[in-house]
């Protein structure tokens, strides 16, 4: 499975639980569009799915937690859409 693969699947997973900010399935949505412009990118692609896998929007709350918050989503996205 490719890395857009991975991530579209997880992001259809996420949207279906309805706990998954519109802001951030619009902008991962814009990856998807558009897989050529992030295809050098394949590895943060990935690492964005498994972000998308473990969202939770209080993580760091806890102390030993392996969950990804909203700030880790969108300190990966800023990367990727950092003009190369």
């Amino acid at each position: 499975m490719s890395p857009f693969e991975e991530l579209e699947q997880e992001l259809d997973l996420k949207r279906e639980e309805g706990d998954f900010p519109d802001g951030f399935a619009e902008e991962i949505g814009e990856v998807l569009a558009h897989p050529e412009r992030f295809a050098a990118a394949g590895e943060e692609v990935r690492h964005l799915a498994e972000q998308v896998r473990c969202y939770d929007a209080y993580a760091g709350a806890g102390c030993f937690s392996d969950s990804f918050g909203p700030e880790d989503i969108r300190r990966t996205l800023r990367k990727l859409m950092k003009p190369s």
